[in-house]
């Protein structure tokens, strides 16, 4: 267990998922991504280990305000498959259906048989 609110390790030992938080994001990118973090705080303490891909936003930002350039969108979608090829979960929340990102996650989570969860109908589950 990590000491951290004690979240397994997943070494074998614990029974917290690797889930990937998927939503919109270009919408309303500060409102979506503080979304995203109180779902990923919510996972977090219920014993799972969240990815987080809206974070990413302060990343650009970053960047942006260091460089004076921002990067292409592809490049932070191609790092977000990365990171869902690692998880066992995907949780969709808020009009994800609406968001080009998501869509191609939630694709990408079946043709992986990487496990489907849609925040508004299986929150309870998730948290138990």
């Amino acid at each position: 267990m990590s000491p951290l609110l004690g979240v397994p390790s997943h070494d074998g030992e614990g029974e917290g998922m690797r889930v990937y938080v998927a939503g919109p994001y270009t919408s309303a990118p500060e409102a979506n991504t503080r979304e995203a973090m109180e779902i990923g705080r919510q996972l977090l303490a219920a014993g799972h280990a969240p990815y987080i891909p809206h974070l990413s936003h302060y990343l650009d930002l970053y960047i942006e305000e260091t460089t004076g350039k921002r990067l292409p969108a592809q490049t932070y979608y191609d790092l977000d498959f990365v990171w869902l090829k690692q998880c066992e979960a995907i949780v969709l929340f808020g009009d994800w259906e609406q968001s080009k990102g998501a869509v191609a996650e939630y694709h990408f989570a079946i043709r992986h048989e990487i496990h489907i969860y849609y925040w508004r109908y299986h929150a309870k589950e998730l948290l138990r």
